[in-house]
């Protein structure tokens, strides 16, 4: 259903300053995260069975977040990640990273839809990408 046709990996530093109070006299502490953003391109190839003209292309990116100094201490970020269908969905994945795609959600829009033929086939397949 997908082929890989292009993956681009970029990093991105966001580097911050903080303040432990509102206080102009207490020294800033410094934060840095550093992220790893790769961006399939993905061709589709879908049955012409469905009602919508398909895609023809799709991304899929993973978000993977680096070793970090957060607040002058190795630091990082520990438990599950979101799976974003255009915003944060309750689900979480498995794996050491944010993943956003085309997921076709339900139709109360909290979740990745599983059921059906089609929906099924396509949202698991980018998982599984």
């Amino acid at each position: 259903m997908f082929t890989v046709n292009s993956v681009e990996i970029r990093i991105v530093q966001l580097d911050a300053m903080k303040a432990s109070e509102w206080n102009s006299d207490i020294p800033l502490e410094k934060a840095k995260i550093i992220l790893r953003i790769v961006t399939a391109k993905l061709d589709v190839r879908v049955s012409s069975k469905i009602k919508k003209k398909p895609l023809k292309q799709t991304e899929f990116s993973p978000i993977f977040n680096e070793e970090q100094h957060h607040f002058q201490r190795p630091h990082r970020i520990s438990g599950p990640r979101g799976v974003y269908i255009g915003f944060r969905a309750s689900q979480t994945t498995g794996c050491a990273s944010h993943m956003t795609a085309r997921f076709i959600p339900t139709v109360e829009r909290d979740l990745i839809n599983f059921n059906g033929n089609y929906i099924a086939v396509w949202n698991t397949e980018l998982l599984a990408i």
